[in-house]
């Protein structure tokens, strides 16, 4: 069994509070697992209980590492439409007013610089 293996029994060990020496070194990851979860279904008689909690940590995870999913899963759909406007002339767009109004710049001025 590799490292990773046997630190994911012992992982599912902690969870559900078996003892680590139930892990068998000289049986696979998978037979291992089989032996742990009849474990805890004979300890709990199912594992519905589990499951729940387990199903309720993952939904806990997904709010903390997706905040904006999460945030955007509770709101209101109508509030997510686009506002049209009835204004059917677009409004003209001249690329040296927007750079002389928003950053002070001027062609010639920069040309006569250089």
């Amino acid at each position: 069994m590799k490292n990773l293996e046997t630190y994911l029994l012992k992982k599912y060990c902690r969870k559900y509070g078996l003892d680590y020496q139930e892990v068998d070194s000289s049986l696979t990851y998978w037979e291992n697992h089989q032996h742990l979860r009849s474990l805890v279904k004979m300890l709990c008689g199912s594992l519905d209980t589990f499951e729940i909690a387990r199903m309720e940590d993952l939904q806990e995870e997904y709010v903390l590492n997706h905040p904006l999913e999460y945030f955007m899963s509770y709101r209101d759909p109508r509030e997510r439409k686009a506002k049209v406007q009835t204004d059917s002339t677009p409004a003209e767009f001249s690329l040296r007013q927007m750079a002389a109004v928003s950053h002070g710049f001027s062609l010639k001025a920069f040309l006569l610089e250089q």
